[in-house]
């Protein structure tokens, strides 16, 4: 029976890039998504106004805050596990340009779900190594190359390069066999010689 090649499978390497290239997009969709937008410098915590939904998947809120004395509003949304927190505590971090405050938005769960983005990331990106890996197997070396060729010589066998160059595991596994058919044709036994 043929001896299996040993190491990770090629089709183990394309069902970790299949569902590699979905992880990293939902990363990279969520620093897109958690980004601050541009001019939203200033920091500072509001008031909630209103707040509905809270028994679905996801609730929607209202806010108020004060910059110079004067009162500017927006909104926002969160799953509602955080808006029974945002309930429980009427308060919410939020970030505005100190240019136009009008324009602001909640910032209330930005580490959490940097921290759920990172990991995402991380998770992500090691999959994808690791396909590119079992897809592109590490080639075999000049030195292994030649030490087959050396084999099938002293074997007494044609050897000819291959076109593609085997991947190094490939070229371990030959080097045994011919090592093995060595040892073998070693140990047979000399034909006795016959005087004339």
């Amino acid at each position: 029976m043929a001896k299996k090649h040993k190491g990770v499978s090629t089709r183990t390497g394309v069902i970790c890039l299949i569902f590699s290239l979905p992880i990293i997009a939902f990363a990279v969709f969520g620093f897109i998504y958690d980004r601050v937008p541009d001019g939203q410098d200033n920091r500072t915590i509001a008031t909630v106004t209103r707040i509905w939904n809270t028994t679905g998947n996801d609730c929607a809120f209202q806010y108020e805050f004060e910059v110079d004395t004067e009162t500017f509003t927006g909104g926002g949304s969160a799953f509602s596990s955080d808006c029974h927190d945002i309930e429980a505590s009427g308060r919410v971090n939020i970030a505005y340009d100190p240019t136009n405050p009008d324009n602001n938005s909640p910032r209330q769960f930005e580490e959490a779900s940097r921290g759920v983005v990172i990991m995402f990331l991380i998770i992500g990106g090691g999959m994808l190594v690791f396909a590119i890996y079992a897809i592109r197997k590490p080639r075999a070396t000049k030195e292994q190359m030649k030490i087959i060729e050396r084999g099938m010589k002293e074997l007494g066998k044609f050897y000819a390069p291959p076109r593609k160059r085997p991947t190094y595991d490939q070229a371990k596994e030959k080097i045994d066999q011919i090592n093995a058919q060595i040892v073998a044709v070693k140990k047979r036994p000399s034909s006795p010689k016959t005087d004339k």
